[in-house]
């Protein structure tokens, strides 16, 4: 990409006298941020890991196609169970029973296995028991369903959702559909949990794969096509083992901190619960100290100045917080022997250890490192949280205060350097300056003995962030990643994501660029050439989609766009003015950020 001057005069929709400078307010304290404590002081830990490598983990992968969801009348036509390696073994018959007696049979030596599925917990095992049950059968397989309810996280529905462990004597048990909402709860890429978008936005598969419906799977089960059923169900198989191998890895050796624990509980328990359970190993069952009633407190400081920005540079500080704890000696008033910070050291400089291996190509010790990471970035957030024995909000809101002044140190230091500060939150800052690496060496000599940053970025052409938490990374002009909301989520069309995207690389070109692109795509709407593929919706019906109801059922995944006369449709020539409004609007929306850029400044 070359050079561009970001406010060349050009057509513009918007009043550029409306642009102004956001104002940092300060945070004020008594703390001394540089009083800091040696961590080399904080004890040792001598932690045994006697794990085997997940990738020697014995697994099983399994599936099962049904003719409908309800296990009182719909029955399984196919199970299939795979390793791995060998080739999937697959179970059909027309008699349900003689499935479910060859299943038995080859589960019944699988002690020691993991047996991994989508939605397995909540949808294979429970519909597999039913159907033993409603086929007067007893399997061999001893299948106990858990008291304790587990709580899940689901984004989607940014509330917490119940659900029954099931256990299987002598096995473990993961589900890839809860880790993918685990991973997603950071993350936020994924459209939603269900096994073949999973796949296609972790970049995990390609392009899509043969895909049926229940209603495709019983026409195709009455027709006796079974090889179309097979051919989906070890589709089904590989994509569940590519989301374990992806997903997984970062949970299992957790264990290596988190024990007395099984794999499953540990899957589907939450960060704050680990960090409950680590304190509970270590003082026994006896000790109960009782929990803090809630106490609201201040939390992190967000800094926000929407712009497009060129050469930028990201400074990792999602470790802050337990860098803070350990060097300010902060945890639980009811963690005595500081059992946390001592744990905290352990993981850090283990941590420090599998990064070196994983740069030299060791996976187990980047996938180590990962689980360990998680673990770290944890240790705050059981503080402040209502739910747990060993919660503290005084020690949980000293944290963050020293987050918010530490934080305020970092941006003062780039912006006396001449830099921009563009966003700057508890997981980094991102900052505008010609040497992004002087600026991280600057900024990590200026801070407290014992807290340390990383470079996440140093090579990122531009940036467009047109409000928090969303933006749109250019690390070249065919690299970019997207972040955020307003460009990923499930009621847009391609055009709306694809437009932005497109604009700007152009703009970075040379503004006039941008405007020709602009000028070309609403001639394409105009006159009626813009491939309906650009416009179209893609969802799944649920049931507050009344109007959704008239292209499909409950359940069914319809596409539709907005037809001539401004209502939705699936078929006929599309609304022009909609689309030319939608497109003026993204336009002029993405103009008002791109001047509302601040200036970059020599000091």
């Amino acid at each position: 990409m070359a050079q561009t001057n970001l406010f060349e005069n050009y057509e513009i929709l918007i009043d550029v006298s409306l642009l102004y400078k956001v104002k940092r307010s300060r945070v004020e304290s008594d703390l001394d941020i540089f009083a800091t404590q040696p961590i080399s002081t904080i004890p040792d830990l001598n932690i045994a890991n006697n794990l085997l490598p997940f990738d020697k983990c014995k697994k099983l992968f399994i599936d099962i196609e049904t003719t409908g969801l309800n296990p009182d009348f719909d029955r399984i036509v196919m199970i299939g169970v795979w390793d791995g390696i060998n080739p999937p073994v697959i179970f059909t018959d027309e008699d349900e029973s003689r499935i479910l007696e060859e299943f038995s049979r080859y589960m019944n030596d699988k002690a020691g296995y993991i047996l991994i599925g989508h939605n397995l917990i909540e949808f294979d095992i429970p519909f597999i028991m039913k159907r033993y049950h409603n086929n007067m059968m007893c399997s061999e397989i001893h299948i106990n369903i858990g008291k304790n309810i587990k709580k899940v996280f689901k984004r989607k529905l940014n509330r917490y959702i119940e659900i029954k462990p099931v256990y299987i004597h002598g096995m473990n048990i993961l589900d890839t559909m809860y880790a993918c909402m685990s991973y997603d709860r950071t993350a936020n890429i994924l459209d939603n949990y269900k096994l073949k978008d999973s796949v296609i936005n972790l970049g995990l598969r390609k392009s899509r794969r043969t895909e049926l419906s229940h209603d495709e799977i019983q026409k195709a089960w009455n027709n006796k096509n079974i090889e179309i059923i097979k051919e989906y169900l070890i589709y089904d198989l590989e994509d569940t083992k590519l989301l374990s191998d992806f997903l997984h890895p970062i949970i299992y050796y957790q264990q290596m901190v988190v024990q007395n624990i099984s794999l499953q509980d540990l899957a589907l328990s939450g960060d704050g619960w680990k960090w409950e359970l680590i304190l509970e190993n270590y003082y026994g069952p006896q000790y109960k100290p009782q929990r803090d009633n809630k106490i609201e407190y201040e939390g992190g400081l967000v800094v926000h100045n929407k712009g497009l920005y060129c050469n930028v540079g990201k400074l990792d500080v999602s470790s802050l917080y337990p860098s803070i704890m350990m060097a300010y000696r902060i945890c639980s008033r009811k963690d005595v022997y500081q059992y946390s910070l001592q744990v905290l050291k352990y993981l850090t400089n283990e941590r420090l250890r599998l990064k070196q291996l994983a740069k030299q190509g060791n996976k187990e010790a980047e996938q180590k490192q990962g689980a360990l990471k998680a673990l770290i970035n944890s240790a705050y957030g059981f503080l402040g949280s209502e739910y747990y024995m060993f919660n503290d909000y005084k020690s949980a809101s000293k944290v963050t205060e020293y987050g918010r002044l530490i934080l305020q140190h970092m941006m003062d230091k780039i912006e006396s350097l001449g830099g921009v500060i563009i966003e700057a939150d508890t997981d980094g800052i991102f900052y505008q300056h010609p040497n992004i690496r002087y600026i991280f060496d600057e900024v990590q000599k200026s801070l407290p003995v014992g807290i340390n940053i990383e470079l996440e970025y140093d090579d990122v052409y531009a940036i467009y962030v047109p409000k928090k938490k969303n933006y749109i990374i250019f690390k070249t002009e065919d690299e970019y990643i997207v972040k955020g909301s307003i460009f990923k989520g499930k009621n847009i069309c391609r055009l709306q994501k694809e437009f932005p995207i497109e604009y700007i690389k152009k703009y970075l070109c040379s503004p006039k660029y941008a405007l020709g692109y602009y000028h070309s795509v609403k001639r394409q709407v105009i006159d009626y050439i813009m491939p309906i593929d650009m416009l179209k919706i893609k969802r799944r019906i649920n049931k507050n989609d009344k109007v959704l109801l008239q292209f499909g059922k409950l359940d069914d995944v319809v596409e539709y766009y907005t037809v001539s006369g401004g209502y939705i449709g699936q078929s006929g020539k599309y609304d022009i003015k909609t689309y030319v409004k939608m497109i003026d609007e993204i336009r002029c929306e993405i103009d008002k950020v791109i001047f509302a850029t601040i200036p970059y400044r020599v000091v």
